[in-house]
């Protein structure tokens, strides 16, 4: 499916804002099509209303203007014209609507439904006797066009028109012309033209229910995504606030891993033994007896790997591990 507007040039830019780089406008609605979700996304993590407010500077350092010449928005005037397009479309959308039926429908239901029950739920709740919460008005405008691969195409097009005695040979001639050419037809179906950015929300959101789009909401960071591998990530990966360095998930799995050594009777012991094995491998480095620390360093992980597979497994006792973990440290095994 192919998403348009009818504010096609603010709306063009719009998609090139959110990453297109070809002012073509096959490649803006491709974009969008391709990514649907992406554009959800962005209205709820607030991209759109940062876009509305920025300064004229701001839009250039964050590379949401182009500067060259031929650039659409290249001077203040029309940044303020697209901006104040913006700002009225983002005003006509019910914020507390989209947000509570992707927060109930997407984020905090019962897994076992399917996305649209789960709407179905959600809309005799708060919908009932009313119209559908995601009604949206749009226009389909077929997109079937034969594009030739040859550039001398359209001269031989033009000469079939002067020249074609009647309507009927004119299209014989053209039929032959674009099988010579080996002309292909676009990959896409019919686009869809809106007339607002609220209409387009609602579409989205729907195709996101009917698709059963896995969305959620970051507890690090209180951004939404969609998990790129396993449907029960609980953790995004964008920048974590709390660390430029890693991400959402980077940033828990070592917090959650600090917080075990500090807790966990186990983890902090095998911690210990592992510090002091390694840091002692690192000073004997060069001298004859470093292999052997190297091989005990190796002994210790393959072992205590071992341990919390039979732990979770059930055939041994955490109790177990410990004792085994003290006895390493006291040196009378490994």
């Amino acid at each position: 499916m192919l998403i348009s507007c009818s504010f096609y040039s603010q709306f063009g830019a719009l998609i090139e804002f959110m990453g297109g780089n070809d002012r073509n406008a096959t490649t803006w609605e491709y974009h969008l099509a391709g990514k649907y979700h992406d554009f959800v996304i962005k209205y709820l993590n607030g991209f759109f209303s940062d876009l509305a407010t920025m300064s004229y500077k701001e839009l250039i350092k964050n590379n949401f203007l182009l500067v060259e010449e031929d650039a659409w928005y290249g001077c203040p005037e029309e940044a303020k014209e697209f901006q104040e397009w913006l700002k009225r479309e983002l005003g006509m959308v019910d914020d507390e609507e989209i947000r509570r039926i992707i927060s109930l429908v997407f984020c905090d239901s019962n897994d076992s439904l399917s996305l649209p029950l789960r709407y179905g739920a959600y809309h005799l709740v708060h919908h009932l006797g009313e119209d559908n919460a995601l009604y949206f008005q749009a226009t389909i405008e077929p997109n079937y066009i034969p594009m030739p691969r040859n550039t001398t195409f359209f001269s031989k097009r033009d000469y079939i028109l002067d020249n074609a005695r009647n309507e009927t040979e004119a299209f014989e001639k053209m039929c032959g012309l674009l099988w010579e050419d080996d002309a292909y037809l676009p990959g896409y179906e019919d686009p869809y033209w809106f007339p607002s950015l609220k209409d387009i929300l609602h579409c989205l959101v729907s195709k996101m229910i009917s698709q059963n789009c896995n969305l959620k909401r970051c507890p690090n960071c209180g951004r939404y995504f969609v998990p790129e591998t396993r449907s029960n990530t609980k953790y995004c990966s964008n920048i974590s606030p709390q660390d430029p360095l890693k991400t959402c998930q980077e940033y828990r799995k070592y917090m959650n891993y600090l917080i075990k050594t500090q807790t966990d009777e186990a983890t902090k012991l095998y911690k210990q033994i592992y510090n002091a094995l390694a840091n002692k491998t690192r000073r004997c480095a060069g001298v004859g007896g470093n292999e052997v620390l190297k091989s005990t360093l190796s002994k210790l992980s393959e072992a205590s790997k071992q341990w919390k597979v039979d732990v979770k497994a059930g055939t041994k006792a955490e109790a177990e591990y410990i004792d085994w973990l003290k006895a390493v440290k006291e040196k009378k095994v490994l």
